[in-house]
């Protein structure tokens, strides 16, 4: 009763009641709409597939090298420390490379290009890696694969959080979550596809995730922010 009283009364413009509750009332939109965003919800599905991708090297290479390819354990995790290698390489040449293109095309072309083509790269090289014959073939493909994927991480990031405006942290915990989220199904469905049709699909398959990935680029303005936001100040 003491809010429709407040509202009632709040008839003159310096009242701080009447300041107070617009106050409200104008924030409680902007913070449904942060997480209701298109393209942070587009994002973060796109981040889940880069979680599956990163997540189906980080626990199944070494299954892969031992028992699949048959290789020596030494040199199975010699080829197993390449992999992780190659994608911090690619990390702070991707948001480089992203801030170069944002500058010379603007945001919502330039951030586009580099996750897009990183991870597009990125399934390209898987399947170079799982149709290859020789083991230093197949782990510099992987490696590559990898390591283009990694681009993707700046971009992604910068977006997440550009996206939530002023509530950037609490956007990018949501992206984050459903990126680990993607993540947790690579452990989980890799050797079930790998015990039943092959490795080779069960590999293929992270490529097929990482193009999806790529699509949904195609609806995300890295440039757009919840409805009654603004950009975070300087």
């Amino acid at each position: 009763m003491a809010l429709v009283w407040t509202l009632a009364g709040a008839n003159h413009p310096m009242r701080p009641e009447a300041s107070a509750v617009v106050a409200v009332a104008g924030a409680l939109p902007a913070r449904r709409s942060t997480l209701a965003s298109r393209s942070l919800v587009l994002l973060t599905i796109s981040y889940g597939a880069v979680g599956y991708f990163q997540y189906l090297f980080f626990y199944w290479m070494g299954y892969y090298f031992q028992k699949v390819l048959e290789l020596p354990e030494r040199t199975s995790r010699r080829y197993e420390a390449i992999l992780p290698l190659a994608m911090a390489l690619g990390m702070p040449l991707g948001g480089w490379l992203s801030d170069r293109l944002e500058r010379a095309l603007g945001a919502a072309r330039g951030r586009r290009i580099t996750p897009m083509a990183g991870m597009g790269a990125g399934a390209v090289l898987l399947a170079l890696g799982v149709q290859a014959r020789e083991p230093a073939w197949i782990v510099t493909w992987f490696a590559l694969a990898l390591g283009a994927v990694g681009t993707a991480e700046g971009p992604f990031w910068a977006t997440a959080i550009e996206l939530g405006g002023r509530r950037g942290g609490r956007s990018a915990a949501f992206f984050n979550t459903g990126g680990n989220a993607g993540g947790i199904l690579a452990p989980i469905v890799t050797p079930w596809i790998g015990q039943r049709y092959g490795w080779p699909w069960a590999l293929a398959l992270g490529g097929a995730v990482c193009l999806l990935g790529v699509v949904l680029w195609v609806g995300i303005d890295p440039g757009g922010r919840p409805d009654g936001d603004e950009p975070p100040g300087p």
